[in-house]
């Protein structure tokens, strides 16, 4: 590649055919390399095989099926490129990681307000709670709360919180901390 790029065969590449070399050349797809690498049949599609094939040391079986759940956007139990390009990219396409992150910001929310850790929100945690973060009334707390409570048992399950994080979030004013980065 670089003789092709050598204009006036002198063996060595002068400016202008190095900026020729790096404008001409097919930019390097690391995604598809590593989708290539563990796609062992070649046929596009990553399986869950294919995938312990190629796993290194540490990584056991329950970790690839964690992986396939948030890959796997369609469920086919096959990772295709374009899925992990967008995994590898971060693209927040994929329902499980939104899934993923309700559940998490559910049990934050269940550890901060469940003042009598029964797992369980009671609208007098959640008017505390609220109480301290936003200028609503008793009233509007415990009519907003009645939407949030899906069974009307007067308390908020977990599955509750995870199914309607954003309506909870809203009512307590919740704001989750910035990620920590390492510097």
């Amino acid at each position: 590649m670089i003789k092709s790029k050598d204009r006036n065969n002198d063996e060595m590449l002068n400016i202008a055919e190095f900026v020729t070399l790096l404008l001409t050349r097919k930019s390097i797809n690391y995604n598809e390399q590593i989708f290539k690498r563990i796609d062992k049949n070649g046929d596009g599609v990553i399986t869950p095989a294919e995938a312990m094939q190629s796993r290194d040391n540490g990584i056991n079986e329950k970790i690839i099926h964690e992986i396939f759940q948030l890959v796997d956007f369609n469920g086919d139990s096959k990772i295709t490129i374009d899925e992990f390009t967008s995994a590898m990219n971060g693209n927040q396409q994929n329902p499980n990681i939104q899934a993923g992150r309700n559940q998490n910001l559910a049990y934050q929310l269940m550890t901060l307000i469940d003042q009598n850790l029964d797992h369980k929100l009671s609208v007098q945690e959640v008017y505390n709670f609220a109480r301290a973060n936003t200028k609503k009334n008793k009233t509007e707390i415990i009519e907003a709360f009645g939407h949030i409570d899906s069974n009307h048992d007067g308390f908020l399950t977990i599955n509750e919180i995870i199914a309607q994080s954003e309506k909870i979030v809203a009512l307590v004013h919740f704001q989750e901390p910035p990620p920590v980065v390492n510097n």
